[in-house]
């Protein structure tokens, strides 16, 4: 065999497979992951998770509680404008004529007709039922008085009516936490003597009048919506004790919301 460096050249190119891709001259490539080091990294990507999900979460829900909030506080705020506009100043109003047990005439009149609904029912105290309507539970005398009237609006946000000033707003009905801060607040008419308010400004939530009055809110501050204070105590956003008998539990948590100019402060329970 002819063995001249021209001969062996041939001979290679001729009995060689060279790849398109990958050449026989590259440098040797370096392993792939082990299990052991997949797994750790799996782990670091979980606790991170672990760490970051519940916040993004908890932004996602009070965002959401927000948005929802403010526009059925808009909502609201429209009806009484438009019977303002039909039936003229809140204080010309026909509050004598409606007895505690067909106060939702009232409402009918001045409001809910302003309102895009789905469902419009009287519920008595006698035909009360948690399961149904666990927001009730948080209405002063709903279970022994007339009942109340409630709506669910086009939203699905779900509105309770009682007495001829008061309105409990559910904003997901039965869905859980079903508790007043997370899920269910409390907002009142203005009462038509009270001059301090905009005539935009038709319901406010509970407790708002006392920081907005010149005399009274003085006295208090924000500390107050969030803890309570004095006669107040169970009213603060922050108080917990659902066994006690009162039920004014967390009403001050709408006027918070307000105060912080519709934002959840890093101190609002949550």
């Amino acid at each position: 065999m002819n063995s001249s460096p021209l001969t062996v050249h041939r001979l290679l190119i001729n009995e060689t497979a060279f790849s398109r891709f990958i050449s026989h001259f590259s440098l040797p490539q370096p392993p792939a992951f082990t299990m052991a080091e997949v797994l750790i990294t799996l782990g670091i990507i979980g606790v991170i998770c672990a760490m970051t999900l519940p916040n993004l979460i908890g932004k996602y829900q009070k965002n959401q509680t927000l948005t929802l909030l403010k526009k059925t506080y808009t909502e609201l705020n429209l009806a009484a404008s438009l019977a303002v506009a039909e039936y003229g100043e809140r204080e010309y109003w026909d509050y004598g004529s409606f007895t505690a047990y067909n106060v939702q005439d009232f409402w009918n009149t001045y409001i809910i007709k302003y309102l895009k609904t789905m469902e419009v029912k009287v519920i008595r105290a006698g035909e009360i039922n948690l399961q149904l309507d666990p927001a009730l539970e948080y209405i002063p005398g709903a279970m022994g008085g007339s009942g109340v009237l409630k709506v669910v609006l086009s939203s699905g946000v779900n509105l309770y009516f009682w007495g001829k000033s008061a309105v409990l707003v559910d904003l997901n009905g039965r869905t859980k936490p079903n508790f007043p801060g997370r899920d269910i607040f409390i907002y009142t008419l203005v009462a038509p003597t009270d001059k301090s308010f905009q005539k935009a400004e038709n319901f406010i939530p509970y407790g708002w009048n006392i920081w907005r009055n010149p005399v009274l809110g003085s006295a208090w501050h924000r500390n107050v919506y969030v803890n309570g204070a004095a006669s107040y105590a169970d009213c603060g956003c922050k108080y917990r004790d659902k066994d006690m008998a009162s039920t004014n539990h967390n009403w001050f948590c709408a006027a918070l919301i307000l105060i912080d100019n519709w934002e959840m402060k890093d101190d609002y329970p949550w």
